[in-house]
């Protein structure tokens, strides 16, 4: 997947998933509210930043932002999940993400995933889509 698609680190802080602040992620519009691990609301969902002002607020200390569920519940594995325990493959790629799948990687102590960053600029479902209907398929 990492020939199609950029991917990101999704971690889990706090109860709440949260990734790093990238200005390259951010310049552009914003596909989603993006808020600091305080709650303040760093842009609004669709409105514009630019690379002038992500650059600052990473300057000024944006680290960390929160990573909507409701964003990373349609998002896509980019590595797989094992557990950490028996080695055994919980979700392999490309599995869609799902409230009941993220709960039992918390369970198991997974502090940190890939997801497939469909999100960037120039991405879409399409590759994403064919790996779906071949594995389907088998």
């Amino acid at each position: 997947m990492k020939l199609f698609y950029e991917s990101k680190e999704i971690f889990v802080k706090d109860n709440r998933f949260a990734t790093r602040f990238s200005v390259e992620d951010f310049a552009g519009r914003a596909p989603y509210e993006v808020r600091s691990l305080d709650g303040e609301i760093v842009v609004a969902a669709a409105k514009r930043l630019t690379k002038k002002k992500a650059q600052k607020l990473f300057d000024n200390g944006l680290e960390w932002v929160e990573y909507p569920l409701e964003v990373l519940l349609e998002r896509h594995l980019a590595l797989p999940v094992i557990d950490q325990e028996s080695g055994e493959v919980l979700y392999d790629v490309v599995t869609p993400l799902d409230e009941s799948k993220l709960k039992k990687m918390i369970e198991q102590g997974i502090d940190t995933i890939e997801i497939i960053n469909d999100l960037a600029e120039g991405a879409d479902m399409s590759i994403i889509n064919a790996f779906i209907a071949d594995n389907e398929s088998l």
